[in-house]
C-alpha cells in the first residue's frame, strides 16, 4: 500500500485529491494564496496540518480570495479556524495573521499572491 493510500484523501483547493503536496500548483490565483496561507499555518504546528489547512479553511468559508476573506468578521474567521478540527492550535493568533496578510495582499499586490513573486524572483525574496 502506498503513503497516499495510507494517508488517504486531502482535501485541495481545488477540492479533488491530493498526493504529497496538497495544494497542487500554485499558478491559479486561489492556490497561490493557499500557498501563502500554508506558510503562515506552518507556525507552531508540523508541516502536514499546516499544508492541509488552507483546504479545510476554503471548505468551512467557501473561498480564499483576499478580497472576500477581508471582508469576514474576525469572529467568523476564528470559528472557522476554531471549531472541530481546529486548523491551528491557535485560531485568534492565525486569524489575525490571515487577514493582514490579506490586507497586505489587496494593498501592495491587487489581491493576487502571485504577484509576490511574480515576475519571477529569487527564492529568498519569495
Amino acid at each position: 500500500m502506498t503513503r497516499e493510500a495510507r494517508l488517504g484523501a486531502r482535501p485541495t483547493v481545488a477540492g479533488g485529491q491530493a498526493a504529497r503536496f496538497p495544494l497542487g500548483s500554485i499558478d491559479g490565483r486561489e492556490e497561490s494564496a493557499a500557498f501563502l496561507f500554508g506558510v503562515l499555518f506552518n507556525q507552531g504546528q508540523r508541516a502536514n496540518q499546516a499544508w492541509l489547512a488552507p483546504g479545510h479553511l476554503r471548505e468551512r468559508l467557501g473561498t480564499l480570495e483576499p478580497a472576500e476573506l477581508v471582508r469576514i468578521p474576525h469572529e467568523v474567521l476564528e470559528d472557522a479556524l476554531r471549531r472541530p478540527k481546529a486548523l491551528h492550535r491557535f485560531p485568534g493568533m492565525m486569524a489575525r495573521y490571515l487577514r493582514a496578510a490579506c490586507e497586505l495582499l489587496m494593498r501592495q499586490y491587487e489581491g493576487d499572491a502571485r504577484r509576490l513573486w511574480s515576475p519571477p524572483a529569487p527564492a529568498s525574496r519569495v
